[in-house]
């Protein structure tokens, strides 16, 4: 055989074994991950709230745990059980939880009563809360407003059953109703019988006039918060920036892909 045409094809069996190879990484990367539509696994978060004086207000962030109670159809994933601990706003991964399916899942506090229901079908890549409604002491702020222009150097919370048994108690400022956390400071000073605590402000930038929560809390032995109680704070006087709306897109040319035309 002419030794040019062997070598051509030598270099096309090369190529195409070459393209099969990449097609195949490309098919076995697409499955799991990848940016694609998740098929297994999802979130889960616990949140307390308490009964306000103008219904129902954030309060912290609380543990939750979760157990699978039956298939939905055809399942992926092997995680049957979760539990664990989850700071404001954040979520814990489950993130071989299996999909999907009813799961039972809860904050395992002493609660009032839940604002979900307790079993839920959970399905790949969603977020699961429960809210747990839990009764509180009303604590008192001294000073229980502040001029955002001149905050005051330190706040004094009154009200009792503080405890630097495990650890100063600390304080967190939150929204109201949206729950988001604007502030959090450690104790610097506790009086001797658990009366009250002293705190430095925390750095309130960003902060609206507008009605927020001090959450005070001790240091469990375990290392996590236990919340000890809530005073009303009220902040003033800066006024949010008005709302700016998104720039429209750019109108459909030569060389884009527009969804709508």
């Amino acid at each position: 055989m002419n030794r040019k045409i062997w070598k051509n094809k030598t270099w096309t069996v090369v190529i195409v074994l070459a393209a099969i190879m990449t097609m195949a990484t490309v098919i076995d990367c697409g499955g799991g991950g990848g940016g694609g539509t998740p098929t297994v696994g999802f979130k889960a978060r616990g949140e307390q709230w308490f009964l306000g004086f103008s219904g129902y207000q954030f309060l912290s962030g609380a543990s939750i745990q979760g157990d699978w109670v039956f298939n939905n159809g055809s399942t992926h994933g092997n995680t049957l059980h979760f539990a664990a601990f989850t700071s404001s706003g954040a979520n814990y991964n489950v993130s071989d939880g299996r999909v999907p399916a009813r799961w039972r899942i809860t904050v395992p506090s002493a609660c009032i009563l839940h604002l979900d229901p307790f079993e839920r079908d959970v399905t790949a890549g969603s977020t699961q809360v429960d809210r747990c409604v839990v009764a509180v002491s009303f604590l008192v702020a001294d000073p229980s407003s502040v001029d955002l222009y001149s905050p005051p150097a330190a706040v004094t919370i009154a009200g009792g059953g503080f405890s630097a048994a495990y650890g100063m108690p600390t304080i967190e400022y939150y929204d109201q109703y949206s729950g988001v956390l604007v502030g959090s400071a450690t104790a610097f000073s506790i009086a001797g019988d658990g009366s009250s605590v002293q705190f430095y402000t925390p750095d309130l930038t960003g902060v609206y006039t507008g009605s927020y929560n001090v959450v005070v809390s001790n240091v469990a032995a375990d290392g996590t918060p236990a919340v000890v109680g809530v005073a009303p704070f009220s902040a003033c006087c800066i006024d949010p920036p008005p709302y700016e709306p998104p720039p429209d897109p750019p109108p459909c040319g030569e060389g884009m892909i527009c969804m709508i035309q």
